[in-house]
């Protein structure tokens, strides 16, 4: 997951060094943000499970997103306008909350669209 902030082009990065996705089956993806500006926590995690612990790493002087004409991107990564990296696959069912979820609250959703799915 990666928070932009337009102002002074800089970011906070989240990864997760030691989980790939798997090509070509159905995965589960969420990133959480707690919404802090100056030190967000950032959790990933996939199929339910948490592949990231909540820190990130910041890109010069990170401040805060901003509420700009630059819509939110699924799939690339960088500034939406100039994406250094795209998906290779397909996206489904991408949404955002209100709030930052839960792990449990994340695998109650794995497991709601697992079974919607018929996995």
């Amino acid at each position: 997951m990666e928070l932009y902030d337009e102002d002074s082009d800089t970011s906070e990065i989240a990864t997760s060094a030691g989980t790939a996705l798997t090509p070509f089956i159905w995965q589960f993806c969420v990133a959480t943000y707690d919404g802090t500006e100056a030190t967000p926590a950032i959790n990933l995690y996939i199929n339910g499970a948490s592949v990231h612990d909540g820190t990130s790493v910041e890109t010069g002087a990170y401040v805060s997103m901003d509420d700009s004409a630059i819509p939110v991107t699924f799939g690339a990564r960088g500034p939406a306008a100039t994406a250094a990296q795209s998906l290779q696959g397909r996206l489904a069912l991408p949404f955002v909350t209100g709030k930052a979820l839960t792990a449990a609250n994340v695998t109650t959703l794995y497991g709601i669209g697992r079974t919607l799915l018929g996995l």
